[in-house]
């Protein structure tokens, strides 16, 4: 949604199943959602590669078979993140996963960092439903994001919420510390 409300903004989506990506670059995605190819459609000129080079948004998902969790893949983008991060990057864990992941990810980007990278580590839990989603992320009742408390983790929820400022009321934005967010 951000691409879509934030013009100025460039916003790539990184996935490794080749299937998937074949699937959204087509305009065909693994689920149906009113309003969704309409909206790809008017974003898909604007996607570019950004991990070097531009703000990051991890967003992974930890499902594994039988809805048991598994952090296997959200632990390899992580790896990749900072593997090729360079200078200053702000991830934001938007997925469907256990309190004080953000923590855990920010701990291993940190470590895991060849080029002495820096990360702010966000937590921004989605509220969505299937059939409503794209209803939900342009009409959310509440945007929450969590952030360390400290100058740094601030200033990043700071930059997320100027972001979700440009279609979501600020009264609606609420910024917490990590662990009451998700």
């Amino acid at each position: 949604m951000i691409a879509y409300q934030c013009s100025n903004v460039s916003v790539s989506v990184v996935d490794k199943d080749q299937n998937r990506i074949h699937a959204w670059k087509y305009h065909s995605p693994p689920f149906r959602e009113p309003g969704l190819i309409d909206i790809l459609a008017a974003i898909q000129e604007r996607i570019r590669e950004s991990v070097a080079q531009n703000g990051t948004q991890l967003d992974a998902f930890g499902a594994g078979k039988g809805f048991s969790l598994d952090m296997a893949n959200v632990q390899n983008v992580a790896r990749t993140i900072a593997q090729v991060a360079t200078g200053y990057k702000i991830i934001v864990e938007k997925s469907t996963i256990p309190c004080g992941t953000s923590d855990m990810l920010r701990d291993l980007l940190h470590t895991s960092s060849t080029s002495h990278a820096r990360f702010e580590v966000l937590s921004n839990p989605e509220f969505l439903s299937e059939g409503t989603a794209i209803s939900n992320l342009l009409n959310p009742s509440r945007v929450l994001i969590g952030c360390q408390q400290n100058p740094p983790g601030q200033a990043a929820a700071d930059a997320l919420a100027t972001l979700y400022r440009a279609w979501i009321p600020p009264s609606a934005i609420l910024i917490l510390l990590r662990q009451h967010a998700g």
